[in-house]
């Protein structure tokens, strides 16, 4: 198996806390990933696509999601798959705009 770039998806039910996107954000800029973090469309969850080496996402799913969300009451949901290589940075809105 490589550890080539991956692409995680997390969506995050529940009562975050408050800047939870902008946190979001802050870290994986540090991290180099590329993706957003947004709201879903029907406004029942958060939505984090974040793309970059397996490793970092890796960390960045383990550390710094589980640190901003320490003691928030949310539920998580995770998928793994392929980076699609189509974000260009790390932005707190969709990007369908972008969409091939």
């Amino acid at each position: 198996m490589s550890t080539g770039m991956k692409r995680l998806r997390v969506l995050v039910k529940g009562q975050t806390p408050p800047g939870f996107k902008s946190q979001v954000r802050a870290h994986a800029v540090k991290r180099g990933l590329k993706g957003f973090c947004a709201e879903t469309k029907d406004k029942t969850a958060i939505e984090i696509v974040a793309e970059g080496p397996e490793p970092v996402l890796k960390q960045f799913l383990e550390n710094d999601l589980q640190q901003i969300l320490k003691g928030a009451k949310v539920e998580i949901s995770v998928e793994w798959g392929d980076a699609t290589g189509k974000y260009k940075s790390f932005r707190l809105d969709r990007y369908e705009e972008e969409a091939a």
